[in-house]
């Protein structure tokens, strides 16, 4: 809302303002000296550049800045226009004075303003050679079909950013290619291999693992570039090592959350609408709704659209899918559930409250969630009947845990418990716990943060995300491999096996 502010008008006496004009305009015919006085706008006569001299970089940037004098050696307020005497080695912006370094050599930029010039020597040097190169990740584990793409850093002597082309090889081609200009990684068989980049006399090298991985999955991959956000869902199919986009509709910009139904044949899929904030997140729109998608012939159908929905969870029998219908991101929600064939939704939780994505239990007779706890400002775990009734808390008071996921015989939870320890670090384990809240067992403690646990059909393994990565573990926590990598612009979560 635009705000006026409305200056009130000053009413002087009478008498001040006849004292005022007697001293401005003396009577007529009386002996009166002129007055000089300093005029209130001081005239430029001068202009100063600073810096004087600017050294770069070819490549580099830096600014210059102009101010004015007058006859007293006072700054004066002044406008000037920028201009380069040889922009092929260094430009100026005419407005601003920003100076970007083209190529070595040595120009002058001048600053005008009306008849009055000032200058200053620009000089560009070529970019110093790098010292070191290094490649990120440091190692990579990935799967047959799937691809990733390392990072690599070259520096100079003094730690910056050298610019300088580099070239891909790989040790073992019949294991993982690579792009000899691009450096996309290909996952072709399993087994171990190296890639190597090379930028003239400097190299660096990163181990590759592939791994033939057996079981099949969906999982939303998430990227973010030039402040854009997007999403997919990402489907793997272990019986032909094939890792593949879910085709959607053109007019989806992105879609995410899938959950594969329990006969394997259809996915529960957010819709997202919109999906965009600043990047401290002190605020963010988020609305979504809810689909079904038929895998084999990529037919969608709308299950919500109230915008709201997000986070489904499948019924074992097919019929019924649970999902949170949300106010706003980061306000009040609740567990809702809505019939597979259509119809209106049954809102589960009778209290406004924040509650994570719900998890069916393998016999489809209660509901697992996370539910915020004002008062202990902390995520536990709750088991609810799916009709929202008989509500009991699983895991204690001030834990923090969240992202519930059954054993697929119904006698465990994983889920994922945050933690602080006394200098101030963060953790979030992957933790196994039985149903009635004992025999704790904390399987693993990645370095980053972790979301997702999801047991597989046979119950012998676990997988999560981290670092944004998929990861999969034996159900003891033994076994720990990472099986896709962040590219820095992309990450993994939201994993679903398919039975």
């Amino acid at each position: 809302m635009t705000k006026h502010v409305r200056v009130a008008s000053i009413r002087w006496p009478i008498r001040v303002l006849l004292a005022a004009l007697a001293i401005a305009l003396p009577a007529c015919g009386a002996d009166t000296t002129p007055t000089i006085t300093e005029p209130l706008v001081r005239p430029t006569v001068a202009i100063v550049v600073l810096p004087q001299t600017l050294s770069l970089v070819a490549g580099e940037a830096g600014s210059l800045a102009a101010k004015g004098v007058d006859a007293r050696n006072h700054a004066t307020a002044v406008s000037v226009v920028w201009s380069s005497a040889d922009p092929s080695v260094a430009s100026v912006g005419p407005l601003d004075g920003y100076v970007v370094a083209i190529a070595p050599g040595s120009t002058t930029v001048t600053a005008t303003a009306g008849a009055i010039t000032a200058t200053a020597s620009v000089s560009v040097r070529p970019p110093d050679p790098p010292v070191a190169l290094s490649i990120s990740p440091t190692a990579i584990s990935v799967i047959v079909g799937s691809t990733d793409r390392p990072v690599a850093r070259a520096v100079d002597s003094t730690g910056r950013t050298a610019k300088v082309s580099f070239e891909w090889t790989s040790a073992n081609p019949a294991i993982a290619t690579v792009g000899k200009t691009d450096g996309l990684l290909t996952a072709i068989a399993p087994g171990r291999t190296t890639v190597t980049v090379t930028t003239g006399t400097l190299a660096a090298s990163v181990p590759v693992s592939v791994t033939d991985f057996s079981g099949s999955f969906a999982f939303t991959r998430t990227s973010s570039e030039a402040g854009r956000i997007a999403s997919d869902v990402w489907i793997y199919a272990g019986a032909d090592n094939g890792l593949r986009p879910l085709p959607r509709p053109s007019e989806f910009a992105s879609v995410a959350g899938a959950t594969w139904s329990p006969n394997g044949t259809q996915l529960a899929v957010e819709r997202i609408r919109e999906f965009h904030g600043p990047p401290n997140y002190e605020w963010m729109e988020y609305t979504s709704d809810l689909y079904i998608v038929d895998v084999a012939t990529s037919a969608w159908r709308a299950l919500t659209t109230n915008g709201l929905s997000r986070s489904p969870s499948w019924s074992p029998d097919g019929r019924r899918i649970a999902y949170v219908e949300q106010q706003e991101v980061f306000s009040n929600n609740n567990i809702s559930v809505v019939d597979v064939a259509g119809g209106s939704p049954v809102r589960l939780t009778h209290v406004d409250g924040y509650y994570g994505k719900p998890a069916w239990s393998p016999d489809g007779t209660r509901l697992a969630f996370a539910a915020w706890d004002s008062q202990t400002d902390n995520s536990e775990i709750f088991l609810a009947g799916v009709d929202g009734t008989g509500s009991t808390r699983m895991t204690p008071a001030g834990m923090s845990d969240f992202d519930p996921s059954w054993s697929p015989d119904g006698t465990r939870l994983v889920f994922v418990r945050f933690r602080e320890e006394p200098r101030g670090q963060y953790h979030s384990d992957v933790v196994v716990a039985t149903v009635d809240g004992s025999d704790v067992r904390r399987i693993a403690s990645p370095a980053e943060f972790s979301s997702a646990p999801a047991w597989s059909p046979d119950g012998r393994q676990i997988m999560f995300a981290s670092g944004g990565g998929l990861h999969v573990m034996n159900s003891d926590g033994s076994g720990l491999t990472r099986i896709t990598s962040s590219t820095g612009t992309t990450s993994d979560g939201t994993p679903s096996w398919r039975r």
